[in-house]
């Protein structure tokens, strides 16, 4: 049944030693990526540009969980801005300047790019 959805139909089968595996599948558990993904990455990015996301699953729910959190607010700051219960632009403005800081922050968390 999975066989029709998969896009995907060719494989490829390489034969590793334990401590080749071991690495791989570490790396993946690591980076939260399949194994598969690790390969494709490599394969079209290069290992030096393939992104390495910084956090764990655990850290991914809790962010998934926030995230939601935020976008609870920011639909409830829409409704009431085209509903005019926020009537002034300027602070259109300045909320959008601050959820385009948080979008940057978010991005540099999940790529690693600043501790």
């Amino acid at each position: 049944m999975a066989e029709r959805r998969r896009f995907r139909k060719k494989q490829i089968h390489v034969y590793l030693h334990d401590h080749e595996h071991e690495s791989i599948v570490e790396h993946c558990k690591e980076h939260n990526i399949t194994v598969a993904n690790f390969f494709r990455n490599i394969m079209y990015k290069g290992i030096e540009n393939t992104p390495t996301p910084n956090f764990n699953s655990d850290d991914a729910k809790t962010l998934l969980k926030e995230l939601n959190a935020i976008g609870n607010n920011v639909n409830q700051i829409a409704y009431r801005y085209h509903s005019k219960q926020l009537g002034d632009n300027e602070v259109m403005i300045e909320l959008q300047d601050s959820f385009t800081l948080l979008l940057t922050i978010y991005d540099s968390w999940i790529m690693g790019k600043e501790d």
